[in-house]
């Protein structure tokens, strides 16, 4: 037996829910025949669930008739009145109970509102019995006192017979008529029969008034509810294309951050094992073949920081700085950079701020304009790349313009996506990864600096960011630009513990720092970064811990644990993560950072910062 829960749940073919009308399907509307089914299914729904709660209001009614007239009437008969009362409610009880979880057809339905509404009729009967059994031979107060508790008894019905109308004349008539017939055959009190009349037409009619009122509450739900699954289906459509999208780009997203960190891996161990090659070669040819390793490494590098860039800005973790930028000095620096580049493929580069300043991230933004310059000097064959500030009210609007392939309209909005570019279905690598215009993109949404593109094909693009406008610093208070010069500090006699869960990376880690002088301790789990914490029985100078360890595990804990045993140790954090999720927990962590893969002068100045030897 199928339990129906909501009005919503979709019914089994050719079965109407009892609790409730069928969906809607979007599109349709009530037809006459439909809409009478399902008021009828509502009706008898609502009048099961009110005759579940009537048996003990009519227990307690019943017991004090017993009570009343246990001195007028036999007993025998006042039992047998309460136990055909009682036991006709418990029946139609229980019957209640059990349709309320069923399903029922249409057939159905209009058969068991005729079963209840001769239940109703019984139920009128039994209870009016007593109008003939015990009224007749009772004092006046008795008569008096039966009367009231059958009119309450009858106005409580309104209850249950208010949601099927037809059922209240059926109870309260055959109720009421034995009191009203004994009251008229009164020679002193045949008014009282009158006002029972009276009363019970009175009860009919708001009865019936009621039922009205409830059926037109009902088709106006019913209607509403049309219009809402028409709705709902219309959002259903466009969210389920939404979730669509955004599954793929979850999948995306796991996808990338899984085979970076994975890559990452083997890719720090062969950095640091090119470097141990490289200072141990004896001759040139070896450092010739080093130079080419750290060539290809170099290339991987930079596809995993493009990919650590994009995840980071996914992440939310990367936090824009408000600063005074001025683009006369930036665009120094790209034309001091880029000119000669440009200059070398025949291509004439000229960058003018015109004195703008602007307030937004300096280093962010530099970074914008730096890969839609490398985007720009990618596709252009012949011509120039122009890179202008022009203002435009409270913005300044920042364009890179070049006489390149141009892109078509159809791939304008494509080109903002990861590994996506114009004419390079080939993924030849040296037209580039893929990614410097999506990184674009989100560092442009991140610093709210809008970002639009025109461009035509044969003919050109034209990249144009707007950025917040600022008033220039006066000349004697910008900021200088200089080089604190300082030697690296000797690493002699540290000791530091390595934790990494890669065997391969813990061999080029302690090859590294030996030669640097360094103690070294390796472990794997936190488990065995405890023990060798307990052998060195002082504090360490310096941690070094991968930041996912096995079993799920991960370095913070060994962090925690050295801290509780030692107070604080100065530890950097390494980690090749590139999910959202992950590197916020490492960016919260608030150590010192280094993502993989890690580059032998990379990790030693980190090593130097965490011990406070190098200045930031």
């Amino acid at each position: 037996m199928s339990t129906i829960h909501a009005e919503n749940a979709p019914p089994a073919t050719g079965v109407a829910p009892l609790l409730g009308p069928a969906p809607i399907e979007a599109g349709t509307h009530l037809d006459p025949e439909r809409y009478q089914r399902e008021v009828r299914a509502e009706q008898l729904k609502l009048f099961c669930q009110q005759a579940i709660r009537i048996p003990v209001g009519v227990a307690f009614l019943a017991g004090y008739i017993l009570y009343l007239f246990w001195n007028h009437v036999r007993h025998d008969l006042l039992i047998a009145w309460v136990v055909i009362v009682c036991g006709a409610l418990l029946v139609r009880t229980y019957l209640s109970r059990r349709l309320l979880t069923r399903n029922l057809t249409p057939e159905e339905v209009d058969t068991w509102i005729r079963r209840m509404t001769i239940f109703a009729f019984l139920n009128g009967v039994f209870g009016g019995s007593a109008g003939v059994l015990f009224f007749p031979y009772a004092p006046l107060t008795e008569q008096a006192l039966l009367t009231m508790m059958m009119a309450a008894w009858s106005a409580a019905a309104i209850a249950t017979s208010g949601m099927l109308p037809r059922t209240f004349p059926c109870f309260s008539i055959p109720l009421l008529a034995p009191i009203i017939v004994g009251w008229w055959r009164s020679e002193e009190h045949w008014f009282t029969s009158l006002l029972l009349v009276a009363f019970l037409v009175y009860l009919t009619l708001y009865v019936l008034d009621a039922g009205r009122i409830f059926l037109a509450a009902l088709r106006t739900r019913f209607e509403n509810d049309a219009l809402v699954h028409e709705l709902r289906a219309k959002q259903g459509e466009a969210e389920a294309a939404r979730e669509k999208a955004e599954a793929a780009d979850r999948a995306k997203t796991h996808f990338l951050a899984a085979a970076s960190h994975d890559l990452r891996q083997p890719l720090t161990a062969l950095a640091l094992f090119n470097r141990l090659l490289n200072d141990s070669a004896q001759d040139q040819e070896t450092r010739r073949i080093a130079g080419h390793i750290d060539a290809s490494v170099g290339s991987l590098e930079r596809l995993m920081d493009a990919l650590l860039n994009i995840s980071k800005l996914d992440a939310g973790t990367v936090q824009p700085l408000d600063q005074l930028v001025s683009l006369d000095e930036m665009f120094a620096r790209l034309e001091a950079q880029y000119a000669p580049l440009a200059a070398q493929k025949g291509l004439h580069f000229d960058a003018r701020a015109a004195g703008n300043w602007v307030r937004t991230d300096a280093m962010l933004f530099e970074r914008v304009v730096r890969n839609l310059i490398e985007n720009a000097l990618r596709y252009t064959l012949h011509g120039s790349i122009r890179v202008t500030a022009r203002s435009a009210g409270a913005q300044v609007v920042v364009e890179v313009t070049d006489t390149g392939i141009g892109i078509a309209p159809a791939e304008q909005e494509k080109i903002f996506e990861e590994f996506y570019q114009v004419r390079n279905t080939e993924r030849d690598a040296k037209q580039g990864l893929g990614l410097g215009l999506a990184i674009v993109q989100r560092t442009a949404r991140l610093l709210d600096c809008p970002l639009e593109v025109i461009s035509k094909p044969g003919v050109g693009s034209n990249f144009r960011v707007r950025v917040t406008r600022a008033d220039p610093l006066p000349p004697q208070t910008e900021p200088g630009l200089g080089v604190r010069e300082f030697e690296s500090p000797d690493l002699t006699g540290l000791k530091i513990l390595v934790v990494d869960d890669d065997e391969t990376i813990l061999t080029a880690m302690r090859g590294l720092l030996e030669r640097w002088g360094c103690e070294v301790r390796t472990a794997e789990t936190v488990a065995s970064a405890d023990v060798e914490l307990e052998a060195m029985g002082e504090r360490p100078d310096l941690l070094l811990v991968d930041f996912r360890l096995r079993n799920e595990e991960t370095g913070l804990e060994v962090v925690r644990r050295a801290g509780e045993r030692f107070g604080r140790v100065p530890a950097v954090l390494i980690t090749g993560e590139t999910a959202p999720d992950r590197l916020r927990a490492v960016v919260e962590s608030g150590l010192t950072l280094i993502h993989k893969p890690v580059r032998p002068e990379q990790l030693r100045e980190q090593i130097e910062r965490a011990l406070e030897l190098r200045p930031a």
